[in-house]
């Protein structure tokens, strides 16, 4: 099934309210995305196809359930990042456990080798940092010495997710403030805080960090955005509005907006099957720890930033100009106008892998 299809299929059933599917746009992080290949970026023929599919498939159920259980709300996922916490995570889990989480990845029947390093090549490609697009995905392991862990799950983390691993003290008051403060650094502060607080009960923390910053292919002229009408879910209100121009004569209208979404993933990856991991006395980790702990995931917490704009620069720009050839051929395409006023769906997909960076639904821009 094509991603087009599988978008398609995602809002059969949709439960946001008049929702219009952008097939696909790509904002972000803090600015929108330049779809070439950076020179020097690892090439993508011998890249996984399955883990590829299987990661566009858990995002979009995945946002698709999140959607429902919070119809009312902006939602922004980043669903490589979820996917590669569950990915660490399954090289600790056994039995069912590891079984659940395999499925809701989609790595069932495949041999932990094979995904780890699956995942491995995925990571090392999608990782750039150019002049005109970055992307940075950060893994680190956080362990307290009050809980042991197994050399051989700390060695997989390190070894294919090239997991920081830090040793901590759960117990103590300035453990929340270490752990935010690396994940404002991998985020460049776009994310300050993940976690509240820790305990002495707390054993392992399993964390990841992206952030992305791209440019328009062609960027929005910031002196022609002006205010104009968003049918929001709440009702019609005024919105900044950025008119551009994309691919052929015509234009596009979108809103200018930032989305902040802070989401606790538990209830959703239970709806989709995975129930195993977080149920004590059930949840079987024997693959991380040194001694038999009555172990269960009790938090699975996600924190997203999105802000489109009209941001590019005068390079950027340049490169966005169109160049009209002369042909015999069919009779030119009519121009087009699009406007995005209404509730929409929206991803960030890396054009090379297929896969989904970030996806959101925005209700109220």
């Amino acid at each position: 099934m094509s991603l087009r299809d599988r978008f398609k299929e995602l809002f059969a059933s949709s439960p946001l309210p008049r929702v219009t599917p952008i097939l696909p746009v790509t904002p972000h992080i803090s600015a929108p995305i330049q779809a070439k290949q950076p020179a020097g970026r690892p090439a993508y023929s011998g890249l996984h196809p399955r883990l590829l599919s299987a990661g566009v498939s858990f995002g979009l159920r995945l946002h698709r359930q999140l959607a429902g259980e919070r119809p009312s709300d902006n939602l922004v996922l980043c669903p490589v990042s979820i996917g590669l916490t569950l990915a660490m995570a399954t090289n600790g889990a056994r039995g069912q456990t590891r079984d659940s989480m395999a499925r809701i990845l989609g790595i069932e029947n495949m041999e932990a080798e094979e995904y780890n390093k699956g995942y491995a090549e995925i990571l090392e490609a999608l990782r750039i940092r150019g002049e005109k697009v970055e992307l940075r995905l950060g893994n680190s392991l956080w362990v307290d010495d009050a809980y042991p862990v197994l050399p051989e799950f700390v060695s997989a983390c390190k070894k294919y997710y090239d997991a920081e691993v830090v040793n901590v003290p759960f117990r103590s008051a300035d453990t929340a403030t270490r752990i935010n403060r690396w994940v404002s650094e991998q985020t460049a502060g776009k994310i300050s805080e993940i976690i509240e607080h820790t305990s002495a009960l707390d054993q392992l923390l399993l964390l990841n960090a992206a952030y992305f910053l791209g440019r328009w292919a062609n960027p929005f002229d910031p002196d022609k955005t002006r205010e104009g009408v968003f049918h929001a879910a709440s009702g019609r209100r005024p919105h900044p509005m950025m008119p551009g121009f994309q691919h052929r004569q015509g234009e596009i209208v979108v809103p200018r907006f930032q989305a902040r979404c802070d989401a606790e993933l538990t209830g959703a990856l239970r709806a989709l099957g995975m129930t195993a991991p977080f149920e004590r006395g059930r949840a079987d980790f024997s693959g991380m720890f040194l001694k038999a702990f009555d172990s269960f995931v009790n938090r699975f917490l996600h924190k997203t930033f999105l802000d489109v704009n009209e941001k590019g620069t005068e390079a950027a720009a340049a490169t966005g100009k169109m160049i009209r050839l002369t042909y015999t051929g069919p009779p030119p395409t009519p121009p087009f106008r699009m406007v995005v006023d209404r509730p929409f769906f929206l991803a960030i997909r890396d054009k090379l892998s297929g896969l989904l960076l970030f996806t959101g639904s925005v209700l109220e821009p």
